[in-house]
């Protein structure tokens, strides 16, 4: 189980009771994740900035104290008070006294300017501890995250939900060693559940819920679902200061004036992850009202111009000789000129500001290219020779009688061979992921079906939870075509058992025909008892 990818599928619940349907291609996790680990890959550089967010701030300038002594607020007497402008009518009686000696009249002007300065509490500084052996290693680095994931439909294109949940599996991981806080909602068509993982209970079971996550809507409320985390911040006690992670392809409008009201209301910041180049481009009749009826400065000035030139078209139409007519003709076709000039520098503002709200809210923002995973995977003779290690050391565990867990560690070595045969684009029969994933199947068809009895190890076929599980890890659509191939191969032989029973007056040569051409379709498999057992 030490084994980079069976601890990471262990880390993920795959060894433990599995609740319905996996994802697509579920294992890729584990290829980014393992890419992510690696501080020199251009991907983790290009995701730095949003993978080490955190406010150690003076903590990490502080000496801390002594190991008996930590994880304990600790407040100097004379730091315990910061100055600060004055918040409500409350406050009068707490602010400085010396303040008191201002003019009136100064004194009334800066309490309704709001420009009083009143003391206030700081907030605890709470120390790391020093490690200890069971892997409870907390720093002054800890994060206080609140991730937003974005589950629609468009995250579902270019393998943008994988590197996703990649993303959140690294920072979930590493809070786990350190402990900090981390609560997590899924967002399409609606908001998801609130989740949270301040402990290693909590991680796992985290980490479990975004092995399982799926692309699930045709819509994206991610406005609906920020003002959520900001009221949850806000309202929460054991949320104060937290940050907002949107991991998202961010291909959606928000409300910009009202959503950054609300974040310095409530003090929060924003950090995006976006995957993905999508670009929104406004509709017409959007592009129309935000240019003549949104109010903003540039509507203003050409809602100024369009009044001048219906004022010119009046005077022109009645004015009485030629000469005043034209002069009034020259100058309304040089305010038209302008018009159509403040009209495309405004639409150009429009069009480039235009679904990029998100951007101009976040504090940190990380802009990712669509991920080509043949390209980000290592080599593929490696990844080979790493797979036919791993199958090689499964078989090994293979004895008499053999564990559940060495046939979900097979079932979960089929599912990465299709993944890595679909990612390197291996036609079915041709490539060395497609010979791996059929040869472990091969291994599998004893433990899937049939009547209580020996299978190919002599071990009993499973049952029960085990059962279920091992087929829900190989009924994942990456895995369809081979269980459909099976199932043709098993018909096939139904027929031909039926063909042979029925005992036709027919030649001996017929018969060895028939024979001959029924060695074809059974081909590969040891004894026709084994291959009964395939459903």
């Amino acid at each position: 189980m030490r084994e980079p990818f069976f601890r990471v599928m262990e880390e993920l619940g795959f060894f433990e009771r599995i609740e319905g349907k996996l994802p697509e291609h579920f294992t890729a996790v584990y290829e980014i994740a393992r890419v992510l680990d690696n501080p020199a890959h251009v991907l983790t550089r290009r995701l730095s900035p949003a993978l080490k967010l955190g406010h150690p701030g003076r903590r990490a300038a502080e000496r801390p104290p002594e190991p008996e002594q930590a994880a304990v607020p600790v407040l100097a007497g004379e730091d315990e008070y910061e100055a600060g402008t004055i918040r409500s009518p409350r406050d009068i009686p707490r602010m400085y006294l010396s303040q008191w000696l201002f003019p009136q009249e100064v004194l009334y002007r800066k309490l309704a300017k709001k420009e009083l300065l009143v003391p206030y509490p700081k907030a605890p500084c709470v120390y790391p501890v020093e490690p200890d052996r069971r892997g409870y290693d907390p720093d002054a680095r800890k994060q206080k995250l609140y991730i937003l994931l974005d589950t629609s439909s468009s995250m579902a294109v270019k393998n943008r939900i994988h590197v996703a949940k990649a993303v959140c599996y690294h920072m979930l991981v590493r809070n786990m060693r350190e402990l900090g806080f981390i609560t997590m909602r899924t967002f399409d068509v609606s908001v998801g559940e609130r989740h949270e993982a301040c402990d290693r209970q909590g991680f796992q079971d985290l980490l479990r819920l975004l092995a399982r996550v799926r692309t699930l809507g045709d819509g994206t409320a991610m406005a609906r679902a920020v003002m959520q985390a900001v009221e949850d911040i806000a309202r929460v006690p054991s949320l104060a200061s937290a940050e907002i992670l949107i991991i998202t392809d961010g291909a959606c409008v928000l409300d910009e004036e009202r959503i950054r009201a609300l974040m310095e209301r409530h003090k929060v910041v924003i950090h995006t992850v976006k995957i993905g180049r999508i670009r929104l481009y406004p509709p017409r009749s959007v592009l129309h009202d935000m240019l003549f009826a949104s109010g903003g400065k540039g509507s203003r000035v050409i809602a100024d111009m369009q009044a001048k030139e219906r004022e010119l078209r009046r005077l022109r139409d009645a004015a009485h000789s030629p000469q005043r007519r034209r002069l009034y003709e020259e100058s309304l076709a040089s305010v038209r000129r302008e018009i159509e000039k403040a009209i495309r520098i405004r639409t150009d503002e429009i069009v480039s500001g235009y679904g990029r709200e998100l951007e101009r809210l976040s504090r940190v923002y990380v802009e990712i290219d669509d991920m080509d995973m043949a390209e980000l995977l290592p080599d593929r003779e490696e990844s080979g020779r790493e797979l036919r290690r791993l199958l090689e050391s499964v078989r090994g565990e293979m004895e008499d009688p053999v564990s559940s867990t060495a046939v979900r560690k097979l079932a979960l070595l089929c599912a990465h061979a299709e993944f890595l045969s679909s990612v390197f684009e291996e036609k079915r029969g041709d490539g060395m992921f497609t010979r791996i994933a059929q040869e472990t199947h091969e291994y599998l068809l004893p433990f899937l079906g049939g009547k209580h009895g020996a299978g190919a190890y002599g071990s009993e076929i499973l049952f029960g939870d085990d059962m279920r599980d091992v087929r829900w890890i190989l009924s994942v659509p990456g895995l369809r075509r081979t269980s459909l191939w099976r199932l043709l191969e098993y018909v096939i032989r139904s027929a031909l058992r039926s063909f042979r029973n029925m005992k036709p007056a027919s030649s001996m040569a017929r018969k060895g025909s028939a024979r001959r051409c029924g060695s074809r379709f059974v081909e590969g498999y040891s004894s026709s008892k084994n291959s009964e057992r395939v459903r």
